[in-house]
């Protein structure tokens, strides 16, 4: 069933806003809600009814249903007017712009670790699993257990991990730089990116390149309690 609230709303007219800058705390809740992010985006494509939208993602639109008030109230979608069939109108509904942008600042730390890492750490166990498979095929490569003498465990590498031969690198480090050649290092290395992104090719890589100050605060990085 269609939610009243709809109908109650404006009807804007035919043109669509590129970007729309969000900072209601209720919107961006949602923007930072995966789940509520999969009901939404049908309507950031085009104009749909209630219907027409649960038909897109494959689910019930008593499912949708308990989605759309809650992006019609924190200004997501605005209703379009309403399809006339026999029986009760359809309202339709679209998204209020094509893109919507949120300051960094203004999302909340659990929300953004929720919606960013998720994809982060995907991509991240493609590469490992990637790298991994390469320094199978590394004869000279190994891994070296000791025990440091200030204790705990020390695990290096052992062997040559940049062989020529394999397209593989994993390399993590921690450098003492100047803020300003840490700003060239960083625009050294998207520019490297960029070089070889627009080359194109027939295999599929996954990389990471990234550079950051230490943190101030340790929010995940944070130690465990330890008893």
């Amino acid at each position: 069933m269609e939610d009243d609230l709809s109908n109650k709303e404006h009807i804007v007219s035919d043109e669509w806003p590129e970007e729309l800058k969000i900072t209601d705390p209720q919107a961006i809740a949602l923007l930072s809600n995966r789940k509520a992010l999969t009901f939404l985006m049908p309507f950031l494509r085009a104009e749909h009814t209630l219907t027409s939208a649960a038909d897109v993602m494959g689910k019930q639109p008593s499912t949708v249903a308990y989605w759309i008030p809650r992006f019609v109230r924190a200004g997501l979608i605005i209703h379009r007017g309403d399809e006339q069939r026999a029986g009760r109108a359809m309202p339709r509904y679209r998204g209020a712009a094509r893109h919507f942008l949120v300051p960094f600042r203004l999302l909340p730390f659990e929300g953004r670790v929720a919606l960013l890492d998720g994809g982060r750490f995907a991509v991240m166990n493609k590469l490992l699993d990637g790298v991994d498979e390469q320094l199978e095929k590394m004869g000279d490569f190994g891994l070296r257990f000791s025990a440091p003498a200030e204790g705990g465990v020390a695990v290096e590498t052992s062997g040559d991990q940049l062989d020529a031969k394999l397209p593989v690198t994993d390399s993590w480090f921690r450098i003492n730089l100047t803020e300003q050649d840490a700003t060239d290092f960083a625009t050294r290395l998207a520019a490297l990116y960029d070089e070889y992104a627009d080359r194109g090719g027939p295999i599929k890589y996954y990389g990471h390149v990234g550079l950051a100050r230490e943190p101030r605060h340790a929010w995940r990085s944070a130690e465990p309690h330890r008893s």
